[in-house]
């Protein structure tokens, strides 16, 4: 089965809305680290803020795409 640009962008944008619910868990998580952990567990996090939001912008651009 061929996928569009569109269906793509929305694959992409479910990969975003995953890792938004993936960083609500580790947030309530870290309230019990202290720490060495807290603080990797806080980099852990941006990452996946950093990753999440690029995944929401490639989603946007491929459901644009021929608008």
């Amino acid at each position: 089965e061929k996928m569009d640009l569109y269906e793509l962008g929305k694959q992409y944008l479910e990969i975003s809305k995953e890792l938004r619910i993936k960083i609500a868990d580790l947030n309530e998580n870290s309230k019990k680290l202290k720490g060495n952990e807290l603080i990797y567990m806080k980099r852990r996090i941006y990452s996946l803020y950093a990753d999440a939001l690029s995944c929401r912008r490639i989603a946007e651009k491929l459901m644009n795409y021929y608008k």
